[in-house]
């Protein structure tokens, strides 16, 4: 089977559905994971909870790359804490532990991953973008050897189908730097916006399946959802978080549970992706499903079987 070459651009460490698609990522055989860099705000705790999955996944050869770009001030209302839920599951690990390469140049060493490629490589940011843009301005060339795929926006829908578009994170957390990457001169472009993924959760068969599986992966994503903090978590036994972030991982290396449109969407200031007829740039645009239970059942079943 010929597989597709994935850099993972992560904010992982915050809300658990990076945790998730990275578990399915490892777990899908059309997938080469060649470099995954973490967000630069508490980029070495993230590069820790990276490690370790790669660790019990058996893939801890995959090199890492801590995320040095600037980020925005956060928020008023920013909670450090939220960066630190899953640090019960570290325990003690450190990167010291990996023995995969560590660079702590991350975007320099993201510029030369993608560079010294010897075929297009698939990006896929499931996160702010602070990373990519700083990429982009240090060598604005990566963009003609990438396909860019991501999770960001809200189109015509917002978060659990709300009939309005609103601003999702990955956007809003860095507005200036969605910008530049979505301004960029991509090979492609494709997203799935809140339309799609923002809605998402694993519940009944497929959940337990997970929940209750023996092999390391699914027992390392079950952990990690019973250590995070969050309301969500107090369902732990019934369902998922939502797991956002899975359907970007998907669009990486497949589409065909989904239906995509080709639409001309602009970033705004305030970080909201419109669509834009005049200015807008056209990218692909996963609008709605085609076949949504197969599509949990078959991520269910990845992470359960390895």
């Amino acid at each position: 089977m010929s597989k597709t070459h994935i850099i993972l651009d992560t904010d992982i460490g915050g809300d658990i559905d990076d945790t998730w698609a990275l578990a399915f990522l490892l777990a899908s055989a059309e997938v080469s994971l060649d470099f995954i860099i973490t967000w630069p705000r508490c980029a070495e705790y993230r590069a820790r909870i990276v490690a370790k999955m790669l660790e019990i996944a058996g893939q801890d050869h995959i090199p890492i790359g801590l995320g040095d770009a600037p980020t925005p001030k956060p928020s008023g209302n920013y909670n450090p804490i939220m960066a630190y839920k899953q640090a019960a599951w570290l325990k003690d690990y450190r990167l010291d532990d990996y023995k995969g390469e560590i660079r702590k140049d991350g975007c320099a060493a993201l510029i030369e991953y993608i560079m010294d490629a010897k075929e297009p490589v698939k990006l896929l940011c499931i996160g702010p973008l602070d990373n990519i843009a700083k990429a982009l301005e240090l060598k604005p060339e990566i963009a003609g050897k990438c396909d860019f795929v991501g999770l960001h926006g809200s189109v015509r829908l917002g978060y659990f189908g709300e009939p309005n578009p609103t601003g999702e994170y990955n956007v809003v957390a860095s507005p200036k730097a969605a910008q530049a990457v979505f301004a960029a001169p991509w090979r492609s472009m494709t997203i799935t916006p809140l339309d799609t993924c923002g809605f998402i959760y694993l519940d009944g068969p497929d959940y337990q399946k997970i929940r209750l599986g023996a092999t390391p992966l699914a027992q390392a994503v079950s952990e990690n959802y019973r250590f995070w903090n969050h309301p969500d978590a107090a369902n732990w036994r019934q369902r998922s978080s939502l797991i956002c972030d899975v359907v970007g991982a998907y669009l990486a290396f497949d589409d065909a549970f989904l239906n995509l449109e080709e639409l001309p969407i602009t970033v705004t200031d305030t970080g909201h992706t419109v669509i834009d007829p005049t200015d807008g740039k056209l990218i692909k645009v996963a609008t709605s499903w085609k076949d949504f239970e197969t599509f949990k059942h078959m991520v269910a079943t990845r992470i359960a079987a390895n």
